[in-house]
């Protein structure tokens, strides 16, 4: 048994003009920034958390194990001994970056009774801190219970990346495990997740339930499922700084497989999907790894995400004396195509590649305003919006990072460092294969070299 707690408290003053705005970004050279940090841990390092499963965080079921939910224990610093896992990280980031909270409206929020927003405000201070229970040891059953809390104002991202302040809330883990091979199956769990947090006005932004199971066998093979069940929480960021609004019932599922990555062809496939009952997304991830030589390593993987949300944030515009909260259907496919490859050439030369283009492409159309974001029924929480712009885009990246790695005499070491980027984003929401990926590489480039030399002196 481990028992963790933390604790941590921040004060910031700062210009009135940045109070609302997240520390890290404020770019105000004649403001006063007096911060501190106090954290007390029972101990340095946290025992891994388990397989907790936080798709509502990211709304994208998540295959890999995870620790306790970022909005929770993010900028504790030192929760937890793994990161978090998340899939598909470009998909993650893509969705993420289509929910994030504006720089303006971190912590105080319009629709806030604990925490209502202050344009004049010079100062913030805030505390969070955390407590865990854990069975980290034990040939059948394991188990975690954390709870937590960040009160509004609470900021650290002057010290790391925090999601949210304005948050408590609770996870538990049970885990059921058998490590004793049989005749087929050589490892497997089952696992049972659950999670709920609220802000500080008692509205309930979180609740989920997750079961999933992974299983290795006798052939090695690899594989694993699991089932999602979040229902209707409300969401006080949905509007970026104005009033929030309620989700939907939302249920998810997905599976992975893979073969045995001792061979020299390793394939590897899984896939995902979702609906809240007015909008569905789904996901498609096939792998190759081909190892033909002990020094030479090649993988090659496919991402494929078509995502409908009914009711995306477009914008928040002035139009006829009031602040309208603009809505719209979204269409959206995103894909990626990876490559890694890592080759060794001598025992102290070796070079490693990776490359990813990118392409997701978004088409809204049904623009509705939130009228009413509490109401009960989905209808009467919007009505139709004359919005008169174009929100649809497409956005196109290209990134690949090589690097050699020479060393030319014991505990020296040279590092030679080749990366690129390419990026665009256009006001077409289309989406046709050919058309994008070409695009992708007509795009101007933005190249880095970066030369790194590590010599011993002293040998």
């Amino acid at each position: 048994m481990q028992v963790s707690v933390a604790y941590g408290m921040k004060f910031v003053m700062l210009p009135p003009q940045t109070a609302t705005r997240r520390l890290a970004r404020s770019n105000n050279s004649g403001g006063l920034v007096i911060a501190s940090v106090m954290q007390l841990m029972a101990c340095l390092r946290l025992a891994h958390l388990g397989e907790i499963l936080v798709d509502h965080l990211f709304d994208q079921p998540i295959q890999a194990d995870a620790v306790a939910p970022a909005e929770l224990f993010s900028g504790l610093g030192g929760i937890a001994d793994e990161p978090l896992h998340f899939g598909r990280p470009e998909v993650a980031r893509i969705d993420f970056d289509q929910h994030a909270v504006g720089p303006g409206f971190d912590s105080l929020l319009v629709d806030a009774d604990t925490a209502p927003f202050d344009p004049t405000a010079d100062a913030m201070n805030g505390n969070a801190g955390a407590i865990n229970f854990s069975k980290i040891s034990g040939e059948r059953t394991r188990f975690n219970f954390t709870a937590a809390y960040k009160s509004p104002g609470f900021d650290v991202n002057d010290l790391g990346f925090m999601p949210r302040a304005d948050v408590i809330g609770s996870n538990a883990w049970v885990q059921m495990r058998w490590e004793k091979p049989g005749r087929f199956v050589r490892t497997k769990n089952v696992n049972f997740n659950h999670w709920m947090s609220h802000n500080f006005d008692g509205d309930l932004i979180s609740l989920g339930w997750n079961i999933n199971s992974h299983w290795s066998f006798q052939n090695n093979w690899n594989g694993g499922f699991g089932v999602n069940a979040n229902p209707r929480t409300f969401d006080d960021r949905r509007t970026r700084g104005g009033p929030g609004g309620d989700g939907n019932n939302s249920y998810s599922a997905w599976q992975y497989m893979s073969t045995d990555g001792r061979k020299p062809v390793r394939a590897g496939f899984e896939w995902s999907l979702g609906t809240d009952g007015h909008g569905d997304r789904w996901g498609l991830y096939p792998s190759v790894t081909l190892k033909p030589t002990a020094a030479l390593s090649t993988e090659f993987g496919i991402s494929l995400n078509r995502n409908i949300e009914d009711a995306q944030w477009i914008g928040n515009i002035e139009r006829d004396g009031r602040t309208r909260f603009v809505f719209g259907r979204l269409y959206q496919t995103t894909t990626s195509m990876t490559t890694r490859v890592n080759y060794t050439l001598t025992p102290n030369l070796s070079l490693q590649v990776y490359a990813q283009p990118f392409v997701s492409a978004g088409d809204y159309g049904d623009f509705r305003e939130l009228i009413n974001g509490r109401a009960t029924h989905y209808a009467n929480r919007y009505a139709a919006f004359a919005y008169g712009a174009n929100p649809d885009f497409r956005f196109l990246s290209f990134r690949t990072t090589n690097v050699m790695r020479w060393e030319f005499k014991p505990g020296s070491t040279l590092f030679v460092v080749w990366q690129q980027g390419r990026e665009n984003v256009l006001p077409d929401g289309s989406f046709r294969f050919g058309r994008d990926y070409g695009d992708v590489f007509s795009t101007p480039s933005t190249n880095t070299v970066l030369v790194k030399l590590a010599y011993w002196l002293n040998p």
